[in-house]
């Protein structure tokens, strides 16, 4: 945990920094504006350098960090001995790829609220397709593991293989996969379908391993049952924390000078 600490904080100031010299045409030519924007531009768009040869370096960064993050993410599940389930060198790689799918997911959908060319969709749309088909593929590995091996993959196989509910999660999760991966030939028509069902395949497959995976016993026969709380603990929880998210994306919205397309296409 403490090295995962370091490695967001890392990742949160990137992000900030890329933000910030991503906006700064914007900001600089918003300086004169009356209002809250016009200050926030005066204050973050001050003087004339601009930045933009950075842009790209900082981007790669901010991605390699975050890369980072899903990956020890994974490893610090994978290392879980006491659970078959979640013991496997698969577990970071599959928790990087679905993370990747999950970034294209939602700027797939936001190239689709705000109005982008077919072009833009049909390039998101491929990646899309890559990323679930890499997920499928990392999926595929690990049942080729749990068949042929020893290892923690076929012990894990084996206490799931009479349960109906983890083959309707299996199942679940695989038309999650399998819909952007063959939906690229129509990107224009359902972009929105594909980003749709690329954000569920990155929520669902970290539910069912953290959560259905705790169902499991460490020791003994059987499942244990689990229950969402409605308390802030659980479903108001995460009704919460979609409430912050859209707050700041409004604010952040509201008060920054994003370019003028955006502006009147949203």
């Amino acid at each position: 945990m403490s090295i995962g600490s370091i490695f967001l904080a890392f990742y949160l100031v990137a992000t900030f920094i890329y933000s910030w010299l991503f906006l700064r045409p914007a900001l600089s030519a918003n300086k004169g504006r009356a209002g809250l924007t016009g200050m926030i531009a005066a204050v973050l768009g001050r003087g004339t350098w601009q930045g933009q040869n950075l842009l790209k370096p900082v981007a790669v960064l901010t991605l390699i960090l975050a890369m980072i993050i899903a990956l020890y993410t994974g490893a610090e599940v994978a290392i879980v001995a006491a659970r078959v389930l979640w013991s496997s060198y698969l577990v970071p790689v599959f928790f990087l790829i679905t993370a990747l799918l999950g970034a294209g997911s939602l700027s797939l959908l936001i190239a689709r609220i705000i109005g982008e060319d077919s072009t833009t969709l049909n390039i998101l749309s491929r990646y899309n397709r890559w990323s679930a088909l890499l997920s499928l593929g990392v999926l595929a590995l690990w049942f080729v593991l749990a068949t042929f091996t020893h290892g923690s993959e076929a012990s894990a196989l084996i206490q799931l293989q009479g349960s109906v509910h983890w083959q309707l999660n299996l199942a679940t999760l695989l038309i999650l996969l399998l819909i952007p991966a063959m939906l690229s030939s129509y990107a224009s028509k359902f972009s929105l379908l594909s980003a749709l069902s690329g954000l569920a395949v990155t929520w669902f497959s970290r539910w069912i391993i953290f959560i259905d995976g705790q169902t499991i016993p460490k020791y003994g026969a059987g499942f244990y049952t689990y229950d969402l709380p409605l308390g802030t603990e659980g479903l108001l929880g995460m009704v919460g924390v979609f409430g912050l998210w859209l707050f700041l994306a409004i604010v952040l919205y509201e008060f920054l000078p994003w370019n003028n397309k955006i502006e009147s296409q949203v």
